[in-house]
């Protein structure tokens, strides 16, 4: 069973350690459990990149079918906790002004009945630290956030959000961050650390999502000058430092490299999981993938696997591509002593010569 904690924190208010140190922890009934020593032990994890599912806006782009959105990977969406990044608000409430006279923007507001969708395919934590989530302003994130709970699907990103769930017995924090307006700021390095360094005296694990990178094909590379807002390489390895265990990224809408470091694993970007209708599908932004990660009770990496997936048509996510072989390239590239090793069928393992210590 996962327990998931009650606390989550204003918006305008950042978290305290006295605050979140005194949440209860709920179990599925609502029933409240005591929040005495975990009994740690190791877990699973899934994590995928961007997800948006169709929008009302700026004008209406809806699958027909939504609820069969996930219905091609489904099955690889299981493990004992199951994540991605939720691109933009699920709302029909607030501004619509983003767009007023632009012809090249983007503003998405997702049906609110499609929360139960990402309910319905397994996800149990989804990230809002991203570009998108104050699209619709102040009432969308509200009302993102109060489906969400309706639907049973935590969130963290927005300032001061932390949840902390037990799985398997373990105390797992999860907390996001990015470099876009009413999140958690990935640039204030001094902040990020704390922010860990609180979760990581209540929890046995820290999960940490990050989004951002430059957009599209061109935006592949880790080491890239064009990137905006922060050195994604520095933010992962301060957050490991602090006591990260697995730092987990999207933004760029491609995939990035992977590495150990530390005995802990950084994907820095897992791309376009299931965005429907709206993003400009390549054959580099169409190709993503699955990642499934087993972490020790501890957090440290004990290994895992890359499934591709790929998207078609106007952004249905389905299983296939060459999801192993990008990120191999990309490893040998960019991160050449501290890649993670991966197998034909997708099997992650740290390599063979760990510099990453």
């Amino acid at each position: 069973m996962v327990l998931t904690a009650l606390y989550r924190p204003a918006l305008e208010d950042a978290a305290t350690d006295d605050t979140i140190a005194a949440a209860a922890v709920v179990d599925d009934s609502g029933a409240e459990q005591a929040s005495g020593p975990s009994s740690a032990a190791p877990f699973s994890l899934v994590w995928v990149g961007d997800m948006m599912l169709g929008s009302t806006t700026p004008d209406p782009r809806l699958p027909a079918d939504a609820e069969a959105s996930f219905s091609g990977v489904r099955d690889l969406l299981e493990a004992d906790v199951v994540t991605g990044n939720l691109e933009g608000p699920i709302t029909d409430e607030g501004p619509k002004s983003k767009c007023e006279g632009r012809s090249d923007c983007y503003m998405f507001s997702q049906p609110p009945e499609y929360a139960g969708i990402y309910k319905d395919a397994g996800f149990d934590v989804v990230n809002l630290a991203n570009n998108h989530s104050n699209d619709r302003g102040e009432p969308g994130r509200q009302s993102t956030m109060a489906l969400l709970d309706k639907a049973g699907v935590a969130y963290t990103g927005l300032p001061g959000q932390v949840v902390e769930k037990v799985v398997n017995g373990t105390r797992v924090g999860f907390l996001g961050f990015s470099h876009y307006t009413a999140t958690n700021s990935i640039t204030d390095l001094d902040e990020v650390k704390r922010q860990i360094e609180a979760a990581g005296g209540r929890n046995d694990v820290v999960v940490v999502f990050f989004h951002g990178g430059l957009e599209g094909d061109s935006g592949t590379h880790i080491r890239h000058s064009g990137d905006p807002g922060a050195d994604f390489i520095e933010f992962a390895h301060a957050a490991v430092d602090a006591g990260a265990d697995l730092v987990a990224g999207s933004g760029p809408h491609v995939l990035r490299a992977m590495e150990i470091y530390k005995d802990r694993l950084i994907a820095y970007s897992l791309g376009n999981f299931a965005t429907y209708g709206w993003f400009s599908l390549t054959s580099t932004t169409s190709t993503s993938a699955v990642l499934a990660v087993d972490l020790g009770a501890d957090g440290s990496f004990r290994g895992g696997k890359l499934m591709p997936t790929k998207l078609t048509g106007k952004g249905t996510a389905t299983k296939g591509g060459d999801a192993i072989a990008r990120v191999r390239r990309l490893n040998a590239s960019d991160l050449p002593e501290t890649g993670v090793e991966i197998s034909d069928e997708g099997v992650l393992s740290a390599p063979a010569a760990d510099a990453s210590g």
